[in-house]
């Protein structure tokens, strides 16, 4: 189901190739860059994992419904549905973002940026601290 999502953006690769960088005997030299290259590793490896989560819960699920078909037991079944539905949102809303973050990335980092200025600015608030415009 998501496996056209994971060839598109060969999110398997991106994590090799970070991985590659990390062994690297240079790569603490500019922390910055080391700090960036795990943080988006992560990112890639949460999304991996959600999909390996997602796609055990269906397998799992599949089974179940086959067992409560077998038994014409009706709300074990009606359960699983529920279940499946909701699973297949979150797969839709996962991709959704996944597609979004590849289309326009830098909407994504101005978005989290602005949050924590956001936040900034009200810290500085509550400790009364004058907020000056851009900074």
């Amino acid at each position: 189901m998501l496996g056209g999502t994971f060839e598109k953006y060969d999110i398997r690769t991106k994590i090799k190739i970070f991985e590659k960088k990390i062994t690297d005997q240079n790569f603490w030299k500019n922390k910055l860059s080391a700090q960036k290259i795990l943080k988006e590793k992560k990112f890639f490896e949460n999304i991996v994992n959600d999909f390996n989560f997602t796609e055990n819960e269906l397998e799992n699920l599949e089974q179940l419904l086959q067992l409560a078909t077998k038994e014409n037991d009706i709300i074990v079944i009606k359960d699983c549905e529920k279940k499946t539905d909701l699973l297949l949102k979150q797969i839709k809303k996962k991709k959704f973002e996944l597609k979004n973050l590849y289309e326009s990335p830098k909407d994504v980092i101005n978005l989290q940026r602005a949050g924590k200025w956001a936040v900034v600015q009200v810290v500085k608030v509550a400790l009364g601290i004058p907020i000056i415009p851009g900074r």
